[in-house]
């Protein structure tokens, strides 16, 4: 193959604002340009954005895109660097998925979507499969465009992969251009680099991967913005997780390998907060409420909450953390609580709401005694409320702070913690929460701070909705439920692998056979088992959040399954 001077970038973008995408697009050709590329390659569905959803199918999107095509093309005429953009394309009634490239001011051919692998089904929604057939096509605008799989410029040819799934010996272009919108999660970027590692060296060509910006909707997850380029089995240029980087390819240039690599603690904050970041952007809130208990999961979420801030240069005072004190309150908790929020720099304030709880029971003929679940759930309805309530009056997002642990279980209370605007923590297991906090506690800004957090992990899990005992936790979930590190366990073989009742218990008394005995770990599995089928219908309504972890609960995309499926075949197996 020639020499080419290859570049990729992905710009910020707005989903479906096609004349803000436009205008980033032309600015990072101008770039190109100046450094004399020879193809300037920009991430999928860079004109639209990936995440537009049943807009693909409406008419005006479709005009748009189509109209920037052309205005994209006729801002690189009379310029020898080309462009690949990707954008719908609906032909003959029917909307495809496309990549186009662009040169001279001329669109030199359109590469549409040829198939889709099992994983990629939902997009079918919206997209039909092209039949290559190398046709010249009229577009709705009038104009021709000539169709393609393949195809060959000054004796290199190229090629387009709409998901790094379907990387395999079919593409053995010189220049392989992968197209991924995958949210980075932990371990994504590394497996993703070892697949064209691996591809560029069996096929020996050139693969070009790019990813959408953070700026992508972050309602699932956030994409990183990570792109490199390998050949022959090696990594040329990569960009940095999180940073607009123009990546490109001398191939006389040094080997740009390993340019960062987080740690899995350190990576999910960095999910965390530049997810949280991106949401505050693009709906255009200033501040963030956060109930803080001095717990893990409300530590965490402040965390990552103060470095979203820190991402956008903002005041940590923007952060409202609000203690609510009421009957299961402890003193260690709610100190706790004081200082990391006071230490972190946010706006620290404590609202108690027993009075309103108590008339609230009474209101409802409760005797405002008895420990029940009104009791319990009244509490945190009201702990929400008011958050709600004071995001209104402030103009902020309430953060949520529940795991994945306790939506596993349906360890929430419906409509109270269980609801926020958005979840930073919702694709966190409580086992990893403790690692992450450790770490952060190892990494913080104080050693004050260092001290209170590994306190907080320390400190017994529990939702203080009982009345304390002598100013003790008296309410531990581990006692109720079993140890976190083993449910956790379950939930991983489920979720992720699939397996059966039996399998998990097999494979649980190998991985704890020094810690629990078999009639625990048996009776733990079935009460994880009838929690986690009976509150399907709490997972079935939850708020926005990151992905963080290859497997998630997620009911559009992650664990489907309706809210009145019988547990039946699944109990009492072990």
């Amino acid at each position: 193959m020639a020499h080419k001077h290859l570049m990729a970038f992905s710009p910020e973008l707005k989903v479906a604002d096609v004349g803000f995408n436009t205008e980033h697009i032309l600015e990072a050709y101008k770039k190109a340009v100046e450094e004399t590329a020879d193809l300037l390659i920009l991430p999928e569905l860079c004109i639209t954005g990936v995440s537009c959803g049943d807009l693909f199918l409406n008419d005006r999107l479709l005009e748009a895109s189509l109209d920037a095509l052309y205005s994209i093309a006729d801002s690189t005429d009379g310029e020898k660097t080309m462009l690949l953009v990707s954008l719908p394309v609906r032909i003959s009634g029917k909307v495809y998925e496309t990549a186009a490239l662009i040169g001279d001011g001329e669109i030199i051919s359109l590469m549409p979507r040829t198939y889709f692998n099992n994983s990629q089904k939902f997009k079918q929604r919206w997209f039909d499969i092209w039949e290559p057939s190398g046709d010249v096509v009229i577009l709705e605008n009038g104009r021709e465009a000539y169709c393609c799989s393949e195809i060959d410029i000054n004796n290199v040819t190229y090629s387009v992969c709409f998901d790094e799934q379907d990387l395999c010996g079919r593409y053995i272009s010189d220049v392989v251009v992968l197209f991924t919108s995958s949210n980075e999660y932990i371990g994504r970027s590394q497996k993703l680099r070892e697949q064209i590692k691996t591809f560029s060296k069996k096929n020996g060509n050139v693969v070009v991967s790019v990813t959408p910006d953070r700026s992508e909707s972050t309602g699932k997850g956030v994409c990183s913005g990570f792109s490199c380029i390998a050949f022959k089995g090696s990594i040329y240029s990569e960009s940095r997780l999180f940073e607009q980087e123009f990546i490109s390819t001398d191939f006389k240039n040094k080997n740009k390998e390993g340019n960062y690599d987080p740690d899995d603690c350190e990576l999910a904050v960095l999910i965390q907060a530049h997810a949280l970041a991106q949401r505050l952007k693009k709906i255009w809130v200033p501040k963030i409420i956060l109930g803080i208990s001095g717990g893990l999961d409300s530590t965490q979420a402040l965390l990552a909450g103060v470095k979203a801030l820190d991402i956008w240069g903002d005041p940590r005072t923007k952060m409202i953390a609000v203690t609510m004190p009421c009957c299961g309150t402890t003193t260690r908790t709610k100190s706790n609580a004081q200082h990391i929020s006071e230490l972190c720099g946010t706006d620290f304030r404590e609202i108690s709401i027993r009075e309103s709880v108590i008339q609230h029971l009474k209101d409802i003929g409760h005797d405002g005694v008895t420990a029940d679940v009104a009791f319990e759930n009244a509490q945190a309805r009201e702990r929400t409320q008011v958050l709600m309530d004071l995001a209104n009056m402030e103009n902020a997002i309430v953060l949520g702070t529940g795991d994945m642990s306790e939506a596993a279980l349906g360890w929430c209370t419906y409509n109270g913690d269980h609801m926020s605007m958005y979840n930073v923590n919702c694709n966190m297991t409580k086992t990893f929460l403790r690692k992450v906090v450790r770490f952060e506690a190892e990494h913080c800004e104080s050693n004050e701070l260092s001290k209170v957090l590994l306190d907080v992990i320390d400190t017994p899990v529990s939702p203080e909705l009982k009345p304390s005992e002598e100013d003790n936790i008296s309410q531990k979930t581990e006692d109720i439920l079993g140890p976190y590190e083993v449910l956790d366990y379950y939930l991983e073989r489920l979720v992720k692998y699939h397996q059966s009742p039996k399998d998990i218990f097999d494979l649980a008394r190998q991985e704890f056979v020094e810690k629990y005995d078999s009639e625990d770990l048996k009776r733990w599995l079935n009460q994880f088992i009838k929690r986690f089928f009976n509150n399907q219908f709490k997972r079935n309504c939850v708020p926005d959040g990151p992905r963080v972890i290859d497997y998630d609960l997620s009911p559009s995309d992650g664990w489907i399954m309706t809210s009145d499926t019988s547990n039946a075949s699944f109990l009492n197996l072990v």
